[in-house]
């Protein structure tokens, strides 16, 4: 089976409703760790009772040595010192985080070595979409995942000052709703 392989991060503007594609540029790993909210206790004969209220999504993005220039970059997205008065703007407001996925390859899939995708996991999914988890299949298929979120860490760091701009290394982690 493929999976999407996270190309970038976007977010949205509260009031215009606009996307904004960070830049890619010595950005690290996104990384997206489930939350699970639940109460466990342990009964009088000895055993668990667990129950699962829910499981919230966590995404932590990355850039080591970034430029700090709020204009374009070289890929397109915005720099650094957007991404800070993003934060100081919406610090405390949900928002809406979108990572883009690289294209799924529509080749013949009959071909592949491994055989072709089971009639089954071929058809699409139809699934709610109030529900926080997305199968793997329609995530390839929709090439992106948005999340409601809250900025819950920023971190902002100069590492080397220069004349029109500055390297920085930039942490930012997303708390889903």
């Amino acid at each position: 089976m493929s999976y999407a392989i996270n190309a970038g991060v976007e977010l949205q503007d509260p009031v215009t409703g606009e996307w904004y594609q960070i830049t890619d540029d010595n950005r690290q790993p996104i990384k997206i760790v489930y939350e699970v909210i639940e109460k466990t206790n342990r009964m009088a004969d000895g055993t668990l009772r667990r129950y699962v209220v829910a499981r919230k999504h966590k995404v932590t993005a990355s850039w080591q040595s970034t430029w700090s220039s709020t204009a374009q970059t070289s890929d397109g997205g915005k720099g650094m010192s957007w991404l800070m008065s993003y934060y100081e703007g919406n610090v405390f407001a949900p928002v809406f985080l979108r990572l883009t996925a690289a294209s799924v390859n529509t080749q013949d899939i009959s071909s592949r070595p491994f055989g072709p995708i089971p009639e089954t996991v071929a058809t699409p999914y139809n699934y709610n979409s109030a529900d926080t988890y997305v199968p793997s299949i329609v995530a390839n298929n929709s090439d992106n995942l948005t999340y409601h979120v809250f900025i819950t860490n920023f971190d902002y760091e100069v590492i080397k000052r220069n004349k029109n701009f500055d390297l920085v290394n930039v942490n930012i982690e997303f708390t889903e709703i």
